[in-house]
């Protein structure tokens, strides 16, 4: 019970104190006159990833290296599967922006260039550096184009602009920069909390920490997406839904595995070559097919029920092939 009750109590500050962050920070630099495609792009798109990337360098820094594995897989499974899905049921997803249909494409290249790298069973420490590297590219290539005049007037970008606008509105510069401390000492301590209270539900129950990390771990860092999509869709602002999905699914690819692979290189299990990995691949494909297949370019709310059964059927698979161990 002690373990679950840090579980629960860790995602709770985690979830929280990682929304602090990005929303301090995105007033930090609305107030400083950022580029609302800097704050859209970077700090929105990948901050909503922060949970999973201080848990897995948390996890590998205590040793235990199949925690980070599992949740990068997992909480790209849940993003899509479980976050899209309620989403759309709730109301269906338009797709308007371009930058998104830009984005998503990376996203498919970047789970192709992943697997190559753990084919062989494990993500080395060089691998760890190409991965971070290349998510380090991305940035300053979004960075780049943030420079063009024409991006401010994107669909994605103008709903988070407004969004921020709003929150600059009501947040001063004082409190923006205490919440921003708090997050930046919260995230690390709350991470520290789950982990501890995940490791030991695995060795309550039996199960491998890939296992934890593709379920409860997974579920818990994905909270903050899962919270902002639903808000954005009630708000009549899809391309955020989207755009936090896709964002975040990169930046777990690339940096939520690739920088705990550069503190200490992280195996990669066969089972999670042979059944997460090309969950995860088919699921990123089949959004991309919702999101921009004609006529509509929309995720419907039958979409989204496929979704909801598609991650269901996942659960219930790793707790059957858990149980038969």
């Amino acid at each position: 019970m002690l373990n679950l009750f840090f579980v629960i109590i860790g995602i709770i500050l985690l979830t929280f104190s990682a929304e602090r962050f990005i929303e301090s920070a995105a007033v930090i630099a609305k107030k400083h006159q950022i580029s609302p495609v800097v704050i859209g792009l970077i700090i929105v798109g990948f901050g909503t990833s922060l949970p999973e990337l201080v848990v897995s360098i948390v996890a590998t820094l205590h040793g235990n290296l199949g925690l980070p594995i599992g949740n990068a897989i997992g909480s790209n499974i849940t993003n899509i599967a479980l976050v899209i899905g309620l989403t759309a049921i709730i109301k269906p997803i338009s797709v308007h922006s371009n930058i998104l249909k830009r984005e998503l494409p990376l996203m498919l290249f970047a789970l192709g260039i992943v697997y190559l790298l753990i084919l062989n069973g494990q993500i080395t420490r060089l691998n760890g550096v190409f991965m971070a590297g290349a998510m380090a590219g991305i940035i300053g290539i979004f960075y780049y184009f943030a420079q063009q005049p024409s991006l401010v007037n994107d669909a994605y970008i103008v709903e988070i602009d407004q969004e921020e606008t709003k929150i600059a509105q009501k947040m001063g510069l004082r409190a923006a920069t205490a919440w921003l401390l708090f997050g930046l000492i919260m995230l690390p301590i709350s991470s520290e909390i789950l982990v501890k209270g995940a490791v030991g539900l695995a060795v309550h129950f039996g199960v491998s920490e890939v296992i934890i990390g593709l379920t409860v771990v997974a579920f818990g860092t994905s909270l903050p997406e899962l919270a902002a999509s639903i808000i954005s869709v009630i708000k009549n602002e899809p391309d955020i839904a989207v755009g936090n999905i896709i964002g975040s699914n990169l930046f777990n690819l690339l940096a939520v595995l690739g920088v705990p692979a550069i503190i200490q290189p992280l195996p990669v299990k066969s089972v999670v070559l042979a059944r997460d990995y090309p969950v995860m691949l088919g699921l990123s494909l089949l959004f991309f097919l919702m999101c921009f297949g004609k006529p509509s370019r929309q995720i419907k709310r039958w979409h989204g029920i496929v979704l909801f059964i598609l991650y269901m059927l996942y659960i219930a698979s790793l707790c059957f092939d858990t149980a038969i161990k």
